[in-house]
């Protein structure tokens, strides 16, 4: 992996700028702290594929940050977000970095990688909590189920698959923030009756990162509007296997 210099981080700045996310000094050395973890425990955890670093802050630093200002027009206070199959933390925790009043949770179904996430936690100084379980089980816990004001999801699966395991956690009158590419227009259109069935209806498709590179990304924003029937999600490995629609 090739060192990231000054003038990567300089452009890194820009780069959120033209999202519209203004960091600090101190956010910026959390992000530089955080891609120094993600060097150290990426092959032990298998967090995330092997980028090198330079890209790796596109394409999941800046990535992750271009939900900001969708998240912060909305002017939820200390707003509830969850972000669901997190992997290596995204994009959970850059958008943590980013709004330092959101009450940040992350599920994750694979123990390494809930490790890993709870020292970036505490090496970072940023409270968060982290939780080893599979998204169909813990979304008919009490605890979880309607209790977020964000949803989000990065790499969890095909469209309908993210619609059954992201949807159940999302209060009524939240959102799911579902990060895609190409396809997500076609996606958001063909399953409007999926998002329909869980409670949901598509209130927007944007495209995100043009400016910075990121061309072929997309963010389709669901509206919980209706609580979501108890079926749901079906057993797990059913949503992938199966998916509605």
């Amino acid at each position: 992996m090739n060192d990231v210099l000054p003038e990567d981080w300089a452009l890194f700045n820009s780069d959120a700028s033209t999202l519209g996310v203004t960091l600090d000094d101190v956010q910026i050395e959390k992000f530089k702290t955080l891609l120094k973890l993600m060097r150290m425990f990426n092959k032990r955890a298998s967090l995330t594929s092997d980028l090198g670093l330079k890209q790796a802050i596109k394409v999941h630093f800046l990535d992750s940050l271009s939900i900001v200002p969708f998240i912060k027009s909305c002017g939820f206070l200390n707003a509830k977000l969850l972000d669901v199959g997190t992997g290596g933390g995204f994009p959970g925790i850059p958008l943590k970095i980013a709004i330092p009043s959101l009450d940040l949770h992350l599920i994750e179904a694979k123990n390494k990688k809930v490790e890993y996430l709870q020292m970036a936690l505490k090496e970072l100084e940023i409270e968060g909590d982290t939780y080893f379980a599979r998204a169909e089980e813990a979304a008919h816990k009490e605890q979880f189920r309607e209790k977020f004001d964000f949803v989000t999801s990065r790499a969890l699966g095909s469209w309908p698959t993210v619609l059954e395991l992201s949807l159940p956690f999302c209060r009524v009158g939240g959102f799911l923030l579902g990060q895609r590419g190409a396809d997500a227009e076609v996606d958001a259109i063909k399953y409007l009756q999926t998002a329909s069935i869980l409670g949901g209806t598509v209130y927007d498709v944007s495209k995100v990162g043009a400016g910075i590179g990121l061309n072929s990304r997309s963010l389709i924003m669901v509206r919980k509007i209706n609580s979501i029937p108890d079926k749901f999600p079906r057993k797990a490995g059913i949503p992938a296997k199966r998916p509605l629609g």
